[in-house]
């Protein structure tokens, strides 16, 4: 979609109702097979209306916060904003709204703050550099930017009561790291892994689950306490 409507666009539009009535039946069929709880965290996206949304519920049940872009335009994520809506009272209040593109990663385990990445003022340079990570308190506004050090790509993994969860790849091995909101103490974690990819967590935080595998083998599912010794559940290199 270019947001012309040109020869194609008029084609696409002009389809027979036959056409149009077997794309809604194949549409209804696979909404159909999708599981009628699509959990606390999901990505919505409208293809009519293409504006990416990450919603996600508050841990407390009483909000819901998401990422919205200003018009339907694929490029204008630059300029998205995160919103939080209060359950109870339908009441839909901007959180953060920044020059560039703000996006949001996590709740904090008591629903007060949320973590987020942007690109602040920038929105020039912002696709080529290395994302920049915030926490902010609902209730002052207040924000501080962490993980300051740290000269690579940050992917959020978690943020539970241990603290949040966070990775990044050094050359040929991703690492894996836990950051202490209150004290700022950062620590590695060490899987046993060289490659550790998907990571869940147990809601209170004493447990993960994790995907990942060494240079010599297949990926294989492990469990463990973060920092621990990881045991093994699949074997798919046998």
């Amino acid at each position: 979609a270019t947001g012309v409507f040109d020869e194609r666009t008029r084609r696409a539009a002009n389809v027979s109702a036959g056409e149009r009535s077997a794309q809604l039946r194949v549409t209804m069929e696979r909404w159909r097979w999708l599981p009628p709880d699509l959990g606390s965290r999901y990505v919505w996206v409208n293809t009519a209306n293409p504006t990416l949304q990450v919603v996600d519920w508050s841990p407390d049940g009483n909000q819901i916060a998401f990422t919205r872009q200003p018009n339907p335009l694929i490029n204008s994520s630059i300029y998205a904003d995160i919103a939080v809506l209060l359950v109870d009272s339908g009441t839909l209040k901007t959180v953060v709204q920044n020059p560039s593109g703000d996006f949001f990663l996590r709740w904090s385990p008591d629903s007060k703050s949320i973590l987020f990445s942007s690109s602040v003022n920038d929105t020039v340079s912002h696709y080529y550099k290395n994302n920049r990570i915030f926490i902010q308190n609902l209730a002052s506004g207040t924000r501080r930017e962490i993980f300051t050090t740290v000269d690579e790509q940050k992917q959020v993994i978690d943020w539970n009561p241990s603290g949040i969860y966070y990775s990044y790849a050094d050359k040929m091995r991703n690492r894996l790291f836990r950051f202490n909101p209150a004290t700022g103490e950062k620590t590695e974690l060490n899987t046993g892994l060289d490659l550790p990819g998907g990571i869940s967590f147990s809601s209170d935080g004493q447990t993960m689950a994790v995907s990942g595998r060494g240079y010599d083998h297949l990926n294989e599912i492990y469990q463990g306490p973060p920092g621990g010794p990881m045991k093994k559940l699949t074997d798919m290199s046998s």
